[in-house]
């Protein structure tokens, strides 16, 4: 075997390699692409579920504030407070209790639609807490006294826009002096 014979012979050795090569590129670069698919659509599930337990979470917020509602001792308070009589201070920790739980409740809700971690819009829970000002005033009282709480003790996106917006439809809405006067006129 001469020198022309040995390298013909590597050429062909190195044709083979290079085909090898590229056949195993190949396998390498479908098995990637179907991975990366595979972990888009566990992360699209992942999203989803997500979603889903945070609308249930949501769900049970809002459902407390609703139960809370119908205890004949918690209506009672709430009829009360309507009223020109003041609450007792004991009454007036649970009426506050309640409304922060309310305020806080909504903040978690828009926060999740803000996020898109929900399937409902951020007004619903505008339109939500202003028609519950409406029907309790003195609730307005403990919107301002929880308003830098929710601004400055959340993390997530979106607190400083509910506070903006509730504030705003309050303002739209002339329901923010309201308390204010219903004071005045005691």
């Amino acid at each position: 075997m001469n020198l022309q014979d040995l390298g013909s012979l590597g050429e062909f050795v190195g044709a083979i390699a290079v085909m090898v090569t590229l056949v195993y590129l190949a396998i390498q670069t479908r098995l990637t692409r179907k991975a990366a698919e595979v972990t888009q659509r566990a992360a699209e599930v992942t999203a989803k579920f997500s979603s889903m337990q945070m609308l249930q979470g949501v769900a049970d917020m809002y459902s407390r504030w609703r139960l809370a509602r119908m205890n004949p001792e918690f209506a009672k308070l709430l009829v009360k407070s309507r009223g020109s009589e003041s609450l007792t201070e004991s009454e007036q920790v649970i009426y506050s209790a309640a409304f922060e739980e309310l305020f806080f409740t909504a903040l978690v809700s828009f926060q999740g639609a803000v996020e898109s971690a929900s399937f409902h819009t951020e007004s619903v829970d505008i339109i939500y807490l202003i028609d519950t000002f409406k029907d309790n005033p003195k609730a307005i009282a403990e919107w301002q006294r929880m308003r830098p709480a929710l601004v400055a003790g959340s993390s997530m996106t979106g607190s400083s826009k509910f506070v903006e917006t509730v504030d705003k439809m309050l303002e739209e809405q002339g329901i923010a002096n309201q308390e204010i006067a219903n004071q005045d006129d005691e």
